[in-house]
């Protein structure tokens, strides 16, 4: 696999949250002002009765933004889900939007929020060195030969790995994190790796979504710890 090659191919920031936000026509103006005094315009805007949508901001035209109120428990549940897919560019700019958003959330609804989950999720695409990735990932990653497939008695266009990790034991913040590392079936010279971080326990109520911090460590260790696991040698080496 050829690190270096790596092209965005998704981001996405999620929140879960109480008491859910009170969706009126006025914010959702004031929420398009916002935005716009922080610079993000987006030329669709739609309001609904439990939802705010905005799609095609004008300097990124595949990142969305939603605002759902949600669940009718005693204090409702609130969602804030922040979207680039595909991204303009590398995760870089996206931080940086999803920072403005969030500030603009905050410089609307003003009272604290619980935060219940938080999830993040980066998905890239990478070369392969072989003419199908998944000979990458199933001769040179995992060590296996080609005639160990031919029990499933026809040809095999593409697979992976799923790994699933619990939380550390001595984490402060229980943090859960998924992996897929699979061949692309739409170009099957390049591996499709998706990184996704689960925060699901309920913080103390807080005006910071703290989304720069988070999409930067989902990114350090997709950058980080799966790439030296993905280009390992069976053995341990690399």
């Amino acid at each position: 696999m050829l690190p270096e090659s790596r092209i965005p191919f998704h981001f996405g920031i999620n929140y879960i949250f109480a008491p859910m936000p009170v969706l009126t026509k006025e914010a959702f103006l004031d929420l398009q002002k916002e935005l716009g005094g922080q610079g993000i315009n987006f030329v669709t805007a739609q309001r609904e009765e439990t939802s705010f949508t905005f799609l095609k901001e004008a300097q990124s035209p595949n990142l969305q933004l939603k605002i759902i109120a949600g669940a009718q428990t005693p204090i409702g549940i609130g969602q804030l889900l922040i979207i680039e897919s595909p991204p303009k560019e590398d995760s870089t700019f996206f931080i940086k939007q999803a920072e403005a958003i969030c500030l603009s959330f905050n410089n609307i609804w003003k009272q604290p929020f619980q935060i219940i989950k938080r999830d993040v999720c980066l998905r890239y695409l990478y070369q392969s060195k072989e003419q199908h990735a998944f000979q990458y990932l199933w001769e040179k990653r995992l060590g296996q030969n080609e005639a160990g497939l031919s029990a499933l008695g026809r040809p095999v266009l593409g697979g992976g790995l799923r790994l699933v990790m619990p939380p550390k034991k001595d984490e402060k913040i229980p943090c859960e994190i998924e992996v897929k590392i699979e061949s692309f079936l739409r170009d099957t010279k390049k591996i499709f790796v998706e990184t996704q971080f689960v925060w699901p326990q309920p913080l103390q109520p807080t005006k910071d979504f703290e989304p720069g911090k988070l999409l930067k460590m989902v990114g350090d260790y997709a950058k980080n710890e799966v790439i030296k696991f993905i280009t390992a040698t069976p053995n341990g080496g690399n």
